[in-house]
């Protein structure tokens, strides 16, 4: 994964209250979004399981396509 200005493959931010986690449809804690890779820009409402699970699938997209540079 490239640097960026936090050195993480997904940013966070806070939910509206009453959102729904987009896999599992428990209540949402946090808004991720994939900061590069093939996820990059992709983005959507997470319990904080499913959200561990999403920035592990984004980290491992990015690990994949820097070996491809």
């Amino acid at each position: 994964m490239r640097d960026n200005e936090f050195n993480r493959p997904v940013s966070t931010d806070s939910t509206p209250d009453g959102k729904s986690c987009e896999w599992c449809d428990r209540l949402a804690e946090q808004q991720l979004t994939a900061i590069g890779g093939t996820h990059h820009n992709e983005s959507g409402f997470f319990c904080h399981p499913c959200g561990e699970q999403f920035t592990q699938s984004v980290q491992k997209s990015s690990d994949t396509s820097l070996q491809c540079i």
